[in-house]
C-alpha cells in the first residue's frame, strides 16, 4: 500500500503485484519480462523500488515451491498447503468438481450417490445462483457470466451453507461444475476457481477435482447434445424419448439460440478452459487436488483412483471402492467415430499444437499428496431393528413397512407434489407406506416481519414449514402417506435396504422397468413377447399422451436392453424402510411403465388424491375469487400465470418478456367484460404497466383486505411467496380460461387441477408407438 501511493496509481501497481505474485513469481519461464520500459517513463525511478520488490518477492516464492516434495508427479504444480485449518472446527469438507463440457461430471455423480449413503452428503447439481451466474436482462443464455464480486460470492456460499438441507452435512459436493456451467451458456458462466478457494478454512475445508479427456471426443460430446434431433424417436426399447410436441418446438427455439455451439466454437472455448482451469489449479494448496482422466475413471484400471480419492475426501477406502466398481465401463466406441474424419483431424492438429497451454493438465495423471487435515469423516451409524416411536406417533405403526425416496424439497411446491405422487404409487404396488419429509422449504419470505411470526422454522435467510399448512394432512394419510423431520434419525430407529442405484436404472436407456411383467402360464416364464403401456408429461409435469408399445425379446436382447419386473425386484425385501436412492424426477417421465392400460389408469387416479389442500388455503383461494369478480363487469374472469424473474433469466421462457405477445394471447381467449388476474412472479410491476391498461389485478391489489380479519397464523403465511401461489392456484382453477407460463409447474398444477374440477382434457388418447 505505501509503494502504491508513492507511485500515484493504485490500480495500477495492485494489477501489477497480483500478477507478478500469483503467476510470474511463481511460474513464469522469463522473469526477465517482469520489467517494463514504457513503465520507468511513467514512474521514473521509483519503478527501480517496484522492481526490486518483485525481484525479491520472486525468488523467495520460486525458493518455496522448491521444497515442495511432489512424491508421484514431479511436473505437478501447486501452492504449499495451508496448515491454519483447525480439525476442531469440523468445517464440512467443500468438494468442487472442474472440468470442460463432456468430460466424466456425470459419471461422477454415481461416486457422489454411493458416498452419500454412507456419510452426511450434501450434492449440489446446476445452480447458476449458488455461483452468481447471471446475465442482463432480455439477452441468451450466451451471455451469462460469473459475479466478479469476491463479497458477493462469499453471501452466496455462506447462504447456502445455512440451508436446512445443507447445514450439518459432512460433505459437500459441487457435482456438475462443467466449463461452462449450464445448458448452452456462454464460456464465461463458470466457478470462479479462486474465490470458492480463498473461503478455505473460513466456511468450509476446500477440496477440488479435476476431470479431463482426450480433448476431441470432449468437444464432440460437448456438442451432440445440442444437436439431437427433435423428432420423435420412439422404440419399443427406448421408451423414455421425449414425445411432447410442445417441448420439442420449444428445444428446437433453443438450440436455434445456442447455433453457436459447434466443433469449431467448442474446440476454442475447451482452449481457453483448459488454459484457465490450467492456471487455477497451480495455484490451489497441494494435497488437496486431484486429476481424474475421463479413460481411467470409465476404463478397466477405475480402482487405481480409489486411495487418493479416498485420501482427498478423507473417506473410508472401502466405501470408495463400492462406488468405482458401479461407474459404466467405455464400450470402446469413440465418441470421435460419429463426426466426418476431417473434421476429426482437424481438431487433432488443433489440440495437438494448444495443448502446451495447459501443461499441468496433460500427460499421466499426477496423484495428490497426503491430505493436510488430520480428521477422518465418520460414517452413520449402522443401521438396526429397534423399538421406536413411529412416523407421525401412531402406535403400531412399527410393523409398518415404508417406502422412502428422494424428497426433492428445495425444487419448491410443486415440483415436490409431483415426486410424492411418483413415490406414492411406487410404495403402492408393494403394499408399503410411502414415508416422506413433513417439511417443505420456502424459496422467497417477501415479508419477514409476518414470516417469522409463523410457525415455520427459520435458518439463515430461509425458512422450512410444516406441510400441514398447505395439504390436507388427514387425507394424505389416509391414502398412505406417513411423514418424518429427521431422515437420519428414521434411519437410526429402523432397519432399512438400500437400491443406491434404484432411479438411475430405472431411467436408464438400456432398462425397460415394467410394473408387472406378464408370464407363460405354462412354463411361469416372463413372456417373449407383450404390450405395455406409458404416460408422458409435459415439461409442467402435465399428463399428454399414453404410448401402447409392445416388447419383444429378441429385439430386446439385440439392443442390450434390461427388462425389469420392479415387484418381483423389491417384494421380497423385508427390512422396514425400503430406500429407493437417485432422482426420482425426471421431466417428461416416469420411473416405471405398466404391463396393463388399466393399471395405468389407477396410478393417475391415485396421483388426483393427493391435490388437496387444506382448507385455510382454498378458504383464501374463494375469498380472491370473489376479490377479482367485484372489479370485473362480467361474472367471469381469465387468469393468467406469467412466470418471469427466474425463468426469463435462465433463458427457459423469453416470450414471457415480450408483453405484445403476451396481450395477443389473452385478448383471444378473454371475452368482453371479463375480469383478469395475473399471477406473477414479477417484483417491479411497474414493468407489466400495458397489463393495467387492459383492466389486470394482481396480487398487491388484495393484499391488505387477505389479511384482514384472519388469525395471527393465516396472516404470517401470507408473507411468503410460496404460499401465495398456492392460493393463486385455488383461485385460477376457478377461472372461466386459463393462460400458463411453459414449463412451471405452478402452471401444470393448475391445469391438472381444472382438469379434475371442469373434465378439461381428462380423457387421454391412447396411441400405438
Amino acid at each position: 500500500m505505501r509503494l502504491a501511493l508513492v507511485a500515484g496509481s493504485a490500480s495500477f501497481f495492485v494489477a501489477i503485484f497480483l500478477h507478478f505474485f500469483f503467476i510470474s513469481s511463481e511460474y513464469s519461464r522469463e522473469p526477465a519480462r517482469a520489467t517494463s520500459g514504457t513503465s520507468e517513463k511513467a514512474s521514473g525511478g521509483l519503478v527501480v523500488e517496484v522492481d526490486s520488490l518483485l525481484r525479491e518477492l520472486l525468488a523467495l516464492n520460486q525458493a518455496r515451491l522448491a521444497s515442495v516434495h511432489y512424491p508421484t508427479a514431479p511436473s505437478l504444480k501447486c501452492a504449499p498447503p495451508r496448515q491454519y485449518i483447525d480439525p476442531e472446527l469440523m468445517l464440512p469438507i467443500y468438494l468442487l468438481v472442474i472440468g470442460v463440457e463432456g468430460t466424466g461430471h456425470n459419471a461422477m455423480e454415481t461416486v457422489w450417490s454411493i458416498l452419500s449413503q454412507f456419510y452426511d452428503t450434501a450434492i449440489l447439481t446446476f445452480d447458476a445462483h449458488f455461483h452468481g451466474i447471471h446475465a442482463a436482462p432480455n439477452v441468451s443464455r450466451g451471455y451469462h457470466c460469473t459475479t466478479i464480486s469476491r463479497e458477493y460470492s462469499r453471501f452466496l456460499v455462506k447462504e447456502y451453507l445455512r440451508m436446512p438441507r445443507i447445514r450439518g452435512k459432512q460433505l459437500v459436493i459441487d457435482a456438475r461444475n462443467s466449463f461452462p456451467e449450464g445448458f448452452g451458456a456462454s464460456s464465461l458462466a463458470h466457478p470462479d476457481i479462486l474465490h470458492l478457494a480463498s473461503f478455505d478454512g473460513e466456511l468450509f475445508d476446500f477440496r477440488a477435482i479435476v476431470l479431463t479427456r482426450e480433448h476431441t471426443a470432449s468437444v464432440v460430446s460437448s456438442v451432440k447434445r445440442f444437436f439431437t434431433p427433435t423428432t420423435d424417436t420412439h422404440t419399443n426399447t427406448n421408451t423414455h424419448a421425449d414425445t411432447n410436441t410442445n417441448a420439442n418446438k420449444e428445444e428446437d427455439q433453443t438450440k436455434d439460440d445456442q447455433a453457436f455451439k459447434n466443433h469449431l466454437f467448442q474446440a476454442r472455448a475447451t482452449e481457453r478452459l483448459l488454459s484457465l482451469i490450467n492456471n487455477n489449479v497451480e495455484l490451489l494448496p497441494c494435497g488437496k487436488t486431484l486429476h481424474i482422466p475421463y479413460e481411467t475413471l470409465t476404463g478397466d484400471n477405475t480402482t487405481s483412483l480409489a486411495e487418493p480419492l479416498a485420501r482427498l475426501l478423507s473417506v473410508s477406502l472401502d466405501h470408495i471402492n463400492a462406488s468405482l466398481t458401479l461407474i459404466h465401463k467405455n464400450k470402446g466406441i469413440a465418441q470421435t467415430a460419429k463426426v466426418a474424419s476431417n473434421e476429426v483431424q482437424t481438431l487433432n492438429r488443433f489440440f495437438s499444437l494448444q495443448r502446451v497451454l495447459w501443461p499441468a493438465l496433460t500427460g499421466p495423471a499426477p496423484s495428490i499428496t497426503p491430505s493436510v487435515v488430520s480428521h477422518t469423516l465418520v460414517p452413520r451409524n449402522k443401521r438396526r431393528p429397534i423399538t421406536a416411536p413411529p412416523l407421525n406417533g401412531r402406535e403400531g405403526a412399527g410393523a409398518t413397512k415404508y417406502l422412502m425416496i428422494d424428497c426433492q424439497r428445495h425444487l419448491g411446491f410443486n415440483n415436490m407434489l409431483f415426486v410424492m405422487e411418483m413415490g406414492l404409487y411406487l410404495a403402492r404396488m408393494l403394499g408399503r407406506r410411502l414415508a416422506f419429509n413433513g417439511f417443505l422449504r420456502m424459496r422467497r419470505c417477501e415479508d419477514k416481519v409476518l414470516c417469522n411470526k409463523s410457525s415455520c422454522q427459520a435458518y439463515g435467510g430461509e425458512y422450512e414449514c410444516p406441510l400441514g399448512l398447505f395439504l390436507d394432512m388427514k387425507q394424505m394419510n389416509e391414502v398412505g402417506i406417513d411423514w418424518y423431520r429427521d431422515e437420519k434419525d428414521l434411519l437410526d430407529r429402523y432397519s432399512a435396504f438400500h437400491d443406491l442405484t434404484a432411479f438411475d436404472t430405472m431411467y436408464a436407456e438400456t432398462s425397460l422397468v415394467i410394473d408387472h411383467v406378464p408370464t407363460d402360464p405354462t412354463t411361469g416364464s416372463p413372456r417373449v413377447s407383450f404390450p405395455y403401456y406409458q404416460i408422458k408429461f409435459t415439461c409442467e409435469l402435465v399428463p399428454t399422451k399414453i404410448y401402447r408399445h409392445t416388447y419383444n425379446h429378441t429385439i430386446a436382447r439385440a439392443t442390450n436392453t434390461t427388462l425389469i419386473d420392479f415387484v418381483a425386484k423389491y417384494a421380497h425385501i423385508q427390512e422396514t424402510i425400503l430406500y429407493l436412492h437417485g432422482t426420482p424426477h425426471r421431466v417428461g417421465l416416469t420411473p416405471v411403465l405398466w404391463a396393463s392400460e388399466r393399471a395405468l389408469h389407477e396410478a393417475r387416479g391415485l396421483w388426483h388424491e393427493l391435490h388437496i389442500y387444506n382448507t385455510g388455503v382454498t378458504a383464501l383461494g374463494r375469498q380472491l375469487v370473489g376479490l377479482i369478480l367485484g372489479r370485473a363487469k362480467a361474472d367471469s374472469f381469465t387468469c393468467v400465470h406469467l412466470r418471469r424473474d427466474d425463468f426469463t433469466d435462465l433463458g427457459w421462457n423469453k416470450k414471457a418478456l415480450d408483453l405484445t405477445k403476451v396481450i395477443a394471447r389473452i385478448n383471444q381467449h378473454r371475452r368482453s367484460g371479463e375480469g383478469l388476474y395475473i399471477a406473477t412472479d414479477e417484483e417491479r410491476l411497474e414493468r407489466l404497466a400495458p397489463l393495467r391498461d387492459l383492466g389486470a389485478v394482481f396480487w398487491a391489489d388484495f393484499a391488505s383486505v387477505m389479511r384482514a380479519d384472519k388469525n395471527a397464523a393465516e396472516v404470517a403465511m401470507l408473507g411468503f411467496k410460496d404460499y401465495v401461489g398456492l392460493v393463486e392456484q385455488s383461485a385460477c382453477v376457478k377461472a372461466r380460461s386459463f393462460l400458463g407460463s411453459h414449463c412451471s409447474s405452478l402452471t401444470g398444477t393448475i391445469v391438472n387441477m381444472r382438469r379434475e374440477l371442469k373434465g378439461e382434457g381428462v380423457v387421454i388418447p391412447v396411441s400405438d408407438e
